[in-house]
Parts: C-alpha cells; structure tokens; sequence
C-alpha cells in the first residue's frame, strides 16, 4: 500500500481502514479477542489512493491478557478489477 514497515510497526491500523464490506469490523473483532480469517475490506494507500486487502487478523496475548494484534494483508485491488472485467464481459 506504499507505507513502509517502519511506519506500521507498532501503530494503529484504523486511520487507513476505510469499508469492510458485510458489516465485518476486524478490528473491533480482534479488540473482542477474535481472530478474523480472510476479509476483503477497501484501505487507504499511502498516495491516497482507494485499495481492496484481503486482512487476517489475530489477537496476540500475554499472561491470559489481550495485548496486540497481528495484522496481515495483502493487496488484491488487481484481482478485483479482473474479477469485474470478466463478469462485465458475460
């Protein structure tokens, strides 16, 4: 999404979380202590564009307490737009 690690590690991904499609809150899931497999939600990239990610999302914990989540996700913008020109073109 054009941000580098550096400036992930350790901060809050809610600024860039802009949809989750179904009613679907990862990260209000993962605050419940719930792990959230494969979501497509719409993110913010660094140049401002519009992004579709696929997130996983996992609560980390430490001494029974929930402490962090881990985050990964990666960008299926492309996918999408093809999966669109392809039902477009039936």
């Amino acid at each position: 999404y054009g941000y580098p690690a550096v400036d992930m590690i350790g901060f809050s991904f809610a600024p860039i979380l802009l949809a989750t499609p179904g009613g679907v809150d990862p990260l209000a899931a993962v605050a419940r202590g719930e792990s959230v497999p494969a979501t497509d939600v719409r993110c913010s990239g660094r140049n401002g564009k519009v992004i579709e990610v696929r997130l996983t999302v996992s609560p980390v914990h430490a001494d029974g307490r929930l402490v962090g989540a881990t985050i990964i996700g990666r960008d299926v913008t492309a996918t999408r737009e093809a999966e669109r020109r392809l039902r477009e073109g039936e």
